[in-house]
């Protein structure tokens, strides 16, 4: 009886020291395994949108103050807006971007793109389409009345949100005929207005985007209400009516000359 008391007290020692040695064991591997969950990337990529664009300045600003806070290296990859934005994300050429949201149901529709693994964050600030006419037209460009020649329209760079939103408006306006639709950056599209080889600019961006502000002091542009605005956001809820007041861009004259619904 003796032996067996003394027997069961050295297996009961030797259980605890197994579970102690056992946790010793684990308890570094959970702690591993913890700090690699929390653990922040070395390194970041954040694709941007072009010079010009409320992307390019937001993104900028949100990627210095993560490397000034984290010590996380931020590199900026540039791309022409939404769409390619999108792309990049899903094809693991960057970690962060922006887009606006009609983008994405655009991309679902292909089959090019999978989006399995994108994943959408937050809503910053709303975009507006604004469409900048030259002086000699009015917005019959969008309702058919009125406009028998050729249209030159700058439809955004190919892979932006302002491409997708462009067309989006063309085919909802039945624009037709003698069209002729050019993709340019904001540089070429500046440039291209200069010269009035263009007829009718979409730009979709931030109110204040840099791009806005340069075209309204061109001075022989205007900028326009579109036509139909319930009918535009009844078919396609990702959008919103907005309004600029006049005088926003500009008071004298005023830039737009009276309240713009878009």
């Amino acid at each position: 009886m003796i032996n067996n008391r003394f027997q069961g007290v050295n297996a009961a020692k030797w259980g605890k020291c197994f579970v102690i040695v056992l946790l010793v064991l684990l308890i570094p591997f959970a702690i591993q395994q913890v700090v690699q969950y929390q653990q922040l990337p070395k390194k970041v990529t954040i694709a941007t949108g072009k010079t010009g664009g409320r992307y390019r300045q937001i993104i900028e600003a949100v990627g210095s103050t993560l490397q000034e806070r984290t010590g996380v290296e931020v590199e900026f990859v540039e791309s022409p807006g939404s769409s390619d934005n999108f792309r990049k994300i899903a094809n693991g050429e960057a970690d962060f971007a922006l887009f606006q949201p009609n983008v994405l149901e655009s991309l679902r529709q292909g089959s090019e793109v999978d989006l399995s693994n994108v994943r959408c964050v937050a809503s910053l600030f709303p975009e507006l389409a604004l469409v900048h006419l030259d002086e000699s037209l009015g917005v019959g460009v969008f309702t058919g009345e009125g406009v028998s020649c050729s249209l030159d329209i700058a439809a955004g760079e190919v892979g932006s949100g302002d491409a997708i939103t462009t067309q989006y408006l063309l085919e909802f306006y039945g624009v037709s005929g003698a069209i002729h639709t050019h993709f340019f950056d904001y540089e070429t599209l500046l440039k291209q207005l200069e010269a009035r080889a263009i007829d009718v600019a979409v730009v979709t961006t931030g109110k204040n985007a840099p791009i806005q502000q340069d075209i309204a002091d061109l001075r022989h542009m205007n900028l326009v209400s579109l036509p139909y605005l319930d009918a535009i956001v009844e078919r396609n809820p990702v959008f919103k009516r907005k309004t600029i007041p006049a005088g926003y861009f500009r008071t004298s004259p005023a830039y737009p000359q009276e309240d713009i619904h878009t």
